[in-house]
């Protein structure tokens, strides 16, 4: 995370006290000593004040005018919506996806696995097509089966 100023000595402390204060709850040090659970009071300013859709609101909070800067990577590099579960990271993917405008590709991937000689039972059991299906890895879009995309069509 980079915390950004002007050159005022306020400013600085207030942003330094608020890196301090993020830390200490990322480490788990915040209302020490605790058994690994503590409460933590956000300031008002910190909160959003959430409609009827929470995702929408992080989203608009996170992206503020988001079709105006949709061919300007850097504004997209500037921001970042942090999630505790990857169920949370797909909701908020999808609804960013659902509101860009243009028709959805999907790229399908290989199914199996290179043949080898090396290859024994065991690896192919370890290594079979619904497991690998399975894996969700950072930067690459999770399977998708063509009878899911089918059925939404």
């Amino acid at each position: 995370m980079r915390l950004r100023s002007d050159n005022d000595n306020s400013e600085i402390n207030d942003l330094r006290a608020f890196a301090d204060w993020i830390l200490k709850i990322g480490e788990g040090r915040l209302n020490e000593p605790n058994d690994g659970e503590a409460e933590v009071e956000f300031r008002n300013d910190l909160l959003l004040k959430s409609g009827s859709n929470a995702v929408e609101t992080i989203v608009s909070s996170t992206y503020p005018s988001l079709h105006d800067h949709l061919t300007d990577p850097q504004f997209f590099q500037d921001r970042a919506i942090l999630a505790t579960t990857n169920e949370e990271v797909d909701s908020i993917n999808e609804h960013n996806l659902s509101s860009i405008p243009g028709a959805e590709r999907v790229y399908y991937s290989s199914d199996s696995l290179c043949p080898d000689e090396e290859n024994d039972v065991f690896a192919q059991q370890l290594y079979s097509t619904k497991t690998l299906n399975t894996l969700k890895v950072p930067s690459v879009p999770n399977h998708c089966d063509n009878r899911e995309i089918s059925n939404q069509i």
